[in-house]
C-alpha cells in the first residue's frame, strides 16, 4: 500500500498559513515561498477555513462602490480604471452588492416626455447638448427618443434629412461649377 506524503507541510499547519497569509502577503508571493502553486495555497486555505482576503479591497466596501457607481454615476470602466482591476471584476462585485441605477430616477428628465420634445423638436437640440445638459450619455437620450413617440419627432427627423440633402446638394453643385 502507498502512502501519500504531504509535499509542502506548511499547507496543513493552520496557525502558521493564517499568520503569513494575514501579514498581507499575497497568495502569489506565499506560494512561491512554500514552492507550490497558488491554486495550491488558495485550496488549503479554504479548506482550513481561512478567511481569504479581497484583492481590490474598495470592491468589498459596499459604501464605497455604492457612491462611485450611483452618486457619481462614473462607469464600470472608470471604477476598475482607478483601482486597477478588470471590469468584469467591478460588475461582479457591483451585483453582490445588489447595486442598480435606475435611469428614470436619475433622470427624471428623459422619463418627461413634454420636456424631451421641448428640447429637441422646438428648441432644436441636438441630443449630445441634451446629455450633456442633464448629465447622462448620449445613448440615455437616444433611447428615450426613441421610446417617446410623439409625432413632432418624426417632423424633425425628416426635415434633419431634408437638411442634410439640401446641403449635400448644394455642395455637389458648387463643386460641379
Amino acid at each position: 500500500m502507498l502512502c501519500r506524503v504531504r509535499r509542502y507541510h506548511q499547507l496543513s499547519d493552520r496557525g502558521w498559513l493564517e499568520h503569513c497569509y494575514l501579514q498581507k502577503r499575497s497568495i502569489a508571493v506565499l506560494a512561491a515561498e512554500i514552492g507550490c502553486t497558488p491554486d495550491a495555497l488558495a485550496s488549503a486555505l479554504c479548506r482550513l477555513r481561512i478567511v481569504r482576503k479581497p484583492r481590490f479591497v474598495q470592491l468589498a466596501d459596499r459604501d464605497w462602490l455604492f457612491e462611485r457607481y450611483v452618486d457619481q454615476r462614473r462607469s464600470v470602466d472608470e471604477i476598475a480604471a482607478e483601482i486597477g482591476c478588470s471590469p468584469a471584476g467591478v460588475r461582479t462585485a457591483r451585483d453582490r452588492h445588489g447595486i442598480h441605477r435606475q435611469q428614470a430616477k436619475l433622470f427624471d428628465q428623459l422619463a418627461d416626455r413634454a420636456w424631451l420634445v421641448e428640447r429637441y423638436v422646438y428648441q432644436r437640440l441636438d441630443v449630445a447638448t441634451i446629455a450633456k445638459e442633464i448629465g447622462c450619455a448620449p445613448g440615455g437620450v437616444k433611447s428615450a427618443l426613441r421610446t417617446t413617440r410623439h409625432v413632432a419627432l418624426s417632423q424633425r427627423v425628416r426635415s434633419s434629412a431634408a437638411v442634410r440633402r439640401s446641403r449635400s446638394q448644394a455642395h455637389c453643385d458648387r463643386d460641379s461649377r
